[in-house]
């Protein structure tokens, strides 16, 4: 039972990212192909990703979606994906409980894999680029 419902009618929602520079902007998916810079670096081109963040801020106080994530990583790994070396990743889930809760269903590793490994946790940022990605990214 709820104090409330909405109702709404999905096909007017439009998929979207969060972006470019902050969580609360967003660029609807179809848009991306207009998204340029200025020019391309020497190590990235347009529209590479270099920040992949799993934090608390938005997923990982709820166990359903961070199963999803671990379990998006498992088939990842199965069909021998990983991420680009200039892409900087971090996890910082909202309580230790989501590690153990990781760990016992053996998904963890997964995560691990792709470069997810557990920076702290709550809502954080983690550490600078390398140097190179950083001035292609200040440069363009």
């Amino acid at each position: 039972e709820f104090d409330e419902v909405i109702n709404f009618d999905l096909e007017e929602l439009e998929p979207a990212i969060a972006g470019p520079n902050k969580v609360h902007t967003h660029i609807k998916v179809e848009e991306l192909k207009e998204q340029q810079i200025n020019k391309s670096g020497s190590y990235l081109k347009d529209l590479d990703v270099v920040i992949a963040s799993i934090t608390s801020c938005t997923t990982t106080s709820n166990p359903y979606l961070i199963l999803h994530a671990a379990l998006v990583a498992k088939k990842a790994y199965e069909f021998g994906l990983h991420t680009k070396e200039y892409v900087k990743t971090s996890f910082s889930p909202g309580s230790l409980a989501i590690k153990e809760f990781l760990k016992k269903l053996d998904l963890l590793k997964y995560l691990e894999h792709l470069g997810f490994y557990i920076t702290g946790y709550a809502c954080e940022l983690f550490g600078n680029l390398e140097d190179k990605y950083e001035f292609d990214i200040k440069d363009n």
